[in-house]
C-alpha cells in the first residue's frame, strides 16, 4: 500500500483483493447485512477441509477469519457480527505500509475493531 492509498478501507481492500474470486459474494455479504451467522455466509464457498477449518476456528475461538495475500490483510470477525460491528467495520481505515501484514479484529472489551501488524496467516507459511 502505497501513501496515496492511506485512506483506503479494510473492506474496500478485501473488495478488490476478492474481485474474481469466490469470497467476493461473501465480503459484499459483510457490506450489506450485519447481524447475522458469518459462517452460514461462507461455508458454501469453502472446500470441505476449509469448512472443518473454519468450523474448529469458529469453536476454539469464536471467530472467522479471511485474509486476502496480495494485500496482506486479515480480517478476524466473530462469528456473528451485529449491524453495528458491520457499520463500524465499513470504517476502519488501513495505515499506509511496506510489506507488513495488518490484522483487523473485533475489540469487546474496546466495542471498535482494532488493527495491527500481525504475522502471515499459518495457512501460507504451511502451503495451505
Amino acid at each position: 500500500m502505497t501513501d496515496d492509498e492511506s485512506d483506503r478501507g479494510v473492506l474496500d481492500v478485501l473488495m478488490g483483493a476478492a474481485a474474481g474470486s469466490a469470497l467476493l459474494p461473501f465480503v459484499q455479504a459483510i457490506v450489506t447485512k450485519g447481524g447475522e451467522d458469518v459462517y452460514a455466509k461462507i461455508k458454501e464457498l469453502l472446500s470441505r477441509p476449509d469448512r472443518k477449518r473454519t468450523k474448529d476456528e469458529i469453536k476454539d475461538s469464536g471467530t472467522v477469519t479471511l485474509f486476502s495475500d496480495d494485500t496482506r490483510v486479515v480480517l478476524r470477525m466473530p462469528s456473528r457480527m451485529t449491524p453495528q460491528m458491520t457499520e463500524r467495520l465499513k470504517l476502519v481505515r488501513l495505515p499506509p505500509r511496506g510489506d507488513e501484514w495488518l490484522r483487523v479484529s473485533w475489540d469487546n472489551a474496546k466495542n471498535q475493531w482494532v488493527v495491527r501488524e500481525c504475522d502471515p496467516p499459518d495457512e501460507l507459511t504451511s502451503g495451505r
